[in-house]
């Protein structure tokens, strides 16, 4: 009902995709966040979330073009970079060509100066050695 009468409400439609979430229903997730995004685009959260779960059924390459997505109005937000490096290594991982690994290890450098993403950004370093 609350959809109906509010079908544009960003807040809404990313905690439906939280409820969907939990409750199992991926793709439905993945969808709900997607439209919380199209009506805010410069709202990184609900694409955060959705590569999470992208990252999650091994979808690398869909959650690495929905964290960039994230990223593009957001360059400060460290969720949305922190997101993106995730799934760029798992590209890179799974051979996938998204980027090459200077552009990465340069992304992680930068992230690198925030003390609440230095352990992760030294553990994709390390899934990114030879």
């Amino acid at each position: 009902l609350a959809v109906m009468k509010s079908p544009s409400d960003r807040y809404l439609r990313l905690f439906m995709g939280d409820a969907f979430a939990k409750g199992g229903e991926d793709e439905l997730a993945v969808r709900t966040w997607r439209e919380a995004a199209e009506h805010n685009r410069s709202w990184p959260v609900p694409l955060i979330r959705a590569s999470q779960v992208l990252l999650e059924q091994g979808r690398f390459e869909a959650a690495h073009d929905g964290a960039a997505a994230a990223v593009r109005p957001a360059r400060d937000n460290f969720a949305a970079q922190i997101t993106l490096a995730r799934a760029w290594a798992r590209c890179l991982e799974a051979g996938l060509h998204v980027g090459n690994d200077a552009d990465l290890m340069s992304r992680l450098d930068a992230l690198e100066a925030n003390q609440s993403t230095k352990i992760e950004v030294a553990q994709l370093r390390a899934t990114l050695l030879p």
